[in-house]
């Protein structure tokens, strides 16, 4: 019995971090997503600077 307590608080904490890296590739998708959206806004923001610039 003493193994079994001993094994349980073991076993216990893995599913944890499974559970946290499942729900966490979405949010990082969206993440690159919004950072590949931000990054073009700006290049044409920056086009468009350039282009009153001249």
């Amino acid at each position: 019995s003493e193994l079994k307590y001993d094994l349980k608080p073991d076993l216990e904490p893995e599913p944890k971090p499974e559970l946290k890296l499942d729900p966490e590739p979405e949010p990082k998708a969206e993440l690159k997503l919004n950072l590949k959206l931000a990054l073009k806004t700006e290049l044409k923001l920056n086009q468009n600077q350039n282009r009153k610039q001249n």
